[in-house]
């Protein structure tokens, strides 16, 4: 009977967590799921499929868009995958959950030998493809870093890191295709997110940098429409998530500051 309601419970928190989520309810499908989890997790503290979903949970970028305390979500999602992989450690999804984890807080090297490895026994692993590309961007790795997005292009998926990638190699024409193609995608929450939403930014910069002054400032207006408050290249900064895909990188400042945007 333990078993049948850990499994009901941890059932009910995939059905709700994924429902409030379509209704853009990312918070209050978080407290729902984690609720029920919990409570699975009194009777089993070791049931596998409910540490997946746990970590599934905690480690999802939409927690970014809500939470005051994002570590604290992240540290209860990493102790659930790290329980979890006792259970099953060559399980692909829940590795490239770590890897993408480790990504997110820097430790480039550390999740690029987790992707590796992965994409060795499942070389069509899109989400092993992409924490690869990101990873190899963020060691100063450009060229490889391509040759791994273009595998998720070729698929009509990965765009915004596409156009990262491009715009670090000064390819600003395709750097600003693949940024409009990614944020014509994205909803409006998205599109304010200090990670996900920096590529409004590779857009201007982009257009900046072929001298196409217009389209600049008209993406530069799209970028304030969705993050007001920001105008200046220290406001910016401030507000770009540090494992934003172009954080820190000067050449994407200077491009902005050709759009017209003062320090």
């Amino acid at each position: 009977m333990e078993a049948l309601d850990v499994r009901d419970l941890t059932h009910r928190a995939i059905v709700d967590w994924t429902a409030q989520r379509k209704l853009k309810d990312d918070k209050g499908a978080y407290i729902t799921a984690t609720d029920l989890l919990n409570r699975a997790l009194v009777l089993a503290p070791d049931n596998p499929l409910a540490l997946r979903v746990m970590a599934v949970v905690n480690l999802c970028d939409c927690v970014d868009a809500w939470s005051t305390n994002v570590d604290e979500q992240l540290a209860i999602g990493m102790g659930a995958l790290e329980k979890y992989l006792r259970y099953d450690p060559q399980d692909p999804f829940m590795l490239i959950l770590k890897s993408h984890y480790f990504a997110l807080r820097g430790r480039h090297e550390e999740s690029l030998l987790i992707a590796d490895a992965v994409l060795k026994r499942d070389p069509d692993l899109d989400a092993a493809v992409e924490v690869k590309a990101y990873d190899l961007l963020k060691l100063g790795r450009p060229q490889e870093a391509l040759a791994a997005v273009n595998v998720l292009t070729n698929r009509d998926r990965g765009n915004a890191l596409a156009a990262a990638i491009h715009y670090e190699l000064a390819r600003y024409e395709s750097a600003a295709q693949y940024a409009r193609k990614a944020l014509s995608r994205m909803e409006r929450q998205q599109l304010g997110n200090p990670r996900l939403g920096a590529v409004s930014l590779t857009l201007v910069a982009a257009e900046a940098r072929l001298g196409r002054e217009a389209r600049a400032k008209a993406a530069l207006a799209e970028f304030n429409a969705s993050v007001p408050g920001v105008h200046t290249i220290s406001a910016i900064k401030k507000w770009m998530h540090p494992a934003a895909d172009l954080a820190s990188n000067e050449s994407l400042f200077n491009g902005l500051r050709l759009a017209g945007i003062g320090d």
